[in-house]
């Protein structure tokens, strides 16, 4: 029998709620440093950034041991670029901007081995099953833990919530803060809409038996998105806390100068 949503959660990423960490930067160094940190999930982002297919698997290499487990952001629908990145070790595809119900359905075919999908067979070769150290237990895993979480950032999207969270095969719905805004017409982060917008996909995602996800916004912290049950949220990003570390040493410096 098939696991649930939150069955297959917990079995990848441990009791949630799940922390994520983006990760930006095409650094193995900066995600090993994550996943000492205790980080039990990364999101590596294929959209927004420079990271290539050999990077992020460096990057996954170096969580091995640990208990983060990396999960990719596609930039588009691709079905080269979902099967490349569940065979070099993604627990899970994070699927941006969705519209249509259709796409959902191809990514779920191109993550799926036959006779339900079309996900080529390279069990014998790649580091999903330790370069065919364990081809039956890499398909195994494949078929029971694999994650599709898919991204709502736009009216559209929000619209389309309750099919998409139908679908077999979709794990969670993560509401896309930054987008949704800029396609609502750059709508504050904190207003109303916002808040519907989230509490709209979450009853969606509930009614389906499904997981919710989101990135902080306005009042919706991390510690807030915990408090009210939220199943997976970036907690931070890679560029975000380096920043905040390299700006915060300096001002404290200069505050401290400035008093003398």
């Amino acid at each position: 029998m098939a696991l649930s949503a939150r069955e297959k959660a917990d079995r990848v990423f441990g009791p949630g709620p799940v922390p994520v960490c983006w990760l930006n930067f095409p650094s193995p160094e900066i995600a090993e440093v994550a996943a000492e940190s205790g980080f039990p999930a990364a999101v590596i982002d294929l959209e927004h950034t420079a990271i290539s297919l050999e990077s992020a698997q460096r990057m996954m290499m170096a969580m091995k041991g640990t208990g983060m487990r990396p999960m990719v952001r596609l930039p588009e629908v691709s079905t080269g670029l979902t099967k490349r990145v569940l065979d070099i070790g993604a627990v899970g595809i994070v699927l941006p901007y969705v519209e249509s119900v259709e796409e959902v359905k191809k990514t779920i075919e191109d993550m799926t081995y036959g006779p339900r999908g079309k996900r080529g067979l390279a069990s014998y070769v790649n580091r999903a099953s330790r370069y065919g150290a364990d081809p039956a237990g890499a398909v195994k895993r494949a078929d029971e833990e694999n994650i599709l979480i898919v991204m709502i950032e736009s009216r559209a999207g929000v619209a389309l919530a309750p099919e998409l969270a139908a679908i077999e095969g979709v794990d969670a719905l993560f509401f896309g803060p930054s987008d949704y805004s800029f396609e609502a017409g750059r709508i504050d982060m904190g207003s109303q809409e916002m808040l519907d917008a989230y509490a709209a996909i979450e009853k969606a995602a509930r009614g389906a038996g499904k997981m919710m996800g989101t990135a902080p916004f306005g009042t919706m912290t991390p510690p807030r998105l915990a408090e009210l049950g939220c199943d997976f949220f970036a907690a931070t990003a890679d560029v975000v806390t380096l920043r905040n570390g390299f700006t915060g040493a300096v001002n404290a410096v200069r505050e401290a100068a400035a008093k003398r």
